[in-house]
């Protein structure tokens, strides 16, 4: 007998049925349920698993959270979401991030220290946009031949849902510019006035100095202990920067060199307005030219007989005289 409600009621003992058991309320007997303590609410598969309960790629993340990368190869090491774990150094870019003026000569490599995966690769340039699919990186991908400007480069696993950005910026340094500013034959220094690079290679008579400034604005460079005949380099930091040279003496007369040459001598001289002659051996007069500004000028002998030839520079009423040698 029982009771139900406010009544009695009878029955034959063979018509009794006692529910299974089912503590997890899931829907599943104990007896056939692999999954126990099932989060009450959860759909459950016929063996009484959740999605939360389950590890199919036995990545150690439940199959209700590894949902983009179901399937992680044996061994590999997983991210949050199940997916395989992309060390940050695993893509690298690589970069000549300056370009000489005029010119396009930037360029940006990717390299890649994953071989197993097919890459999808968008290269934004200042002018457009270029996409690569199912690209390898076996071999670093070579973008060259680019302007001064921004560049936006994406690159994905698709397989793995993995995606990592990079920005790069190729510059055009200023072509550097210097001119001698001071000149004090009492302490056997000089100074230049430069511009256009924050770091400056100077080569006096051969010997090498770095200079390097916060700023590429006009900055002063003394050179100390410099000699009565003196040869001077000056480069930026960049090659395409240019490169200013300067041959002087401490002394205010002028000077010829080479004296022996097949092509061109120079004259550097400190005098505005002189005047300069080349006579033959013979005493014949075969060039005659007027030297307006001080500096260096270039004398073209390439079309000379070979043989001795004499030079007269005139400056403020004096007259220097050279011998050179056409080979």
């Amino acid at each position: 007998t029982g009771s139900w409600g406010s009544g009695i009621w009878v029955r034959p003992s063979d018509e009794m049925v006692v529910p299974p058991l089912d503590g997890d309320f899931d829907g599943v007997p104990d007896m056939d349920d692999l999954c126990q303590n099932t989060p009450i609410g959860q759909p459950v598969n016929s063996s009484g698993c959740a999605a939360s309960q389950l590890d199919d790629d036995n990545d150690g993340v439940a199959n209700n959270i590894d949902i983009f990368c179901p399937n992680t190869a044996p061994g590999m090491v997983v991210d949050a979401r199940g997916c395989d774990l992309i060390a940050a150094d695993a893509i690298q870019i690589h970069t000549q991030a300056t370009t000489c003026p005029g010119e396009a000569n930037g360029r940006i490599e990717i390299s890649s220290s994953l071989p197993d995966y097919s890459f999808a690769v968008v290269f934004k340039r200042p002018d457009g946009v270029d996409g690569y699919m199912e690209q390898s990186l076996i071999d670093d991908m070579i973008f060259e031949g680019l302007t001064a400007g921004k560049y936006e480069i994406s690159i994905a696993i698709p397989e793995i849902f993995y995606e990592q950005e990079f920005g790069v910026t190729i510059t055009q340094p200023e072509l550097i510019s210097g001119k001698r500013y001071v000149t004090d034959e009492s302490t056997k220094s000089v100074s230049y006035l430069v511009s256009g690079s924050l770091e400056y290679q100077v080569i006096v008579n051969g010997k090498s100095e770095i200079y390097s400034f916060e700023t590429v604005s006009d900055q002063i460079i003394e050179l100390m202990d410099i000699q009565d005949d003196n040869t001077v380099e000056i480069s930026g930091r960049n090659d395409c920067q240019g490169i200013v040279r300067d041959r002087f003496m401490l002394n205010d007369g002028p000077i010829l060199y080479p004296t022996i040459s097949s092509n061109k001598v120079i004259v550097v001289n400190e005098i505005a307005n002189s005047k300069l002659y080349v006579y033959t051996n013979s005493g014949k007069l075969i060039l005659e030219k007027n030297l307006r500004s001080t500096g260096n000028h270039d004398i073209n002998i390439s079309n000379y007989p070979s043989g001795l030839y004499i030079v007269h520079l005139i400056s403020s009423g004096k007259t220097q005289t050279f011998k050179i040698i056409k080979q």
